[in-house]
């Protein structure tokens, strides 16, 4: 688990929590004076009463309830919204009505989720050539001449690139260097 500070902006702020084990997202709730009605093909932007704080290799996304947007067509506008970790203001949804009736949130209701996921940040290089490769892969994480992405991992050097696709076969003659 990673630690992330939060800041109640009032005393009747509920924290949120994950509800279930299994959970990857915090629930976060309204936190409003009145109920507020999200007419159809409108957004409204809900506060929750919340400020966080956490580490810069992170960022936390909103997103929004499945069982909302199944129920009530009810989606968070820019899915998956970011939290960067510079931010310190209040966490603030911005709620869209996706359906044809008014929808109502009150106080207190489960309006959206947090996840809290890792950054990598990325260090561009100008080229005037790009690879042929119709799809090239996208490094996840670098370590030094170790690349690894999702399904791959690249050994660079002498200016070759070696994909090694699968842990039991290197193609030697891809990477005569090896």
């Amino acid at each position: 688990m990673v630690k992330v500070l939060i800041k109640k902006l009032s005393p009747e702020v509920q924290l949120p929590s994950y509800k279930t084990l299994g959970a990857s997202g915090m629930d976060l709730m309204a936190f409003i004076k009145s109920s507020v009605t999200v007419k159809p093909k409108t957004s409204f932007l809900i506060p929750t009463g919340l400020s966080i704080a956490f580490s810069k290799d992170y960022e936390v996304q909103i997103r929004p309830r499945s069982g909302l947007a199944a129920k009530s067509n009810i989606s968070v506008l820019n899915t998956p919204g970011t939290i960067d970790s510079d931010y310190r203001g209040e966490i603030k949804v911005i709620v869209y009505n996706h359906g044809n009736n008014d929808f109502l949130i009150n106080n207190g209701d489960r309006i959206a989720q947090m996840i809290l996921t890792p950054v990598v940040k990325m260090e561009l290089e100008e080229t005037n050539d790009l690879p042929v490769e119709p799809n090239p892969p996208s490094p996840l994480i670098v370590l030094g001449k170790l690349l690894v992405s999702s399904n791959s991992i690249f050994i660079t050097g002498h200016n070759n690139i070696c994909a090694i696709r699968s842990p039991l076969l290197i193609v030697n003659s891809v990477c005569p260097w090896l």
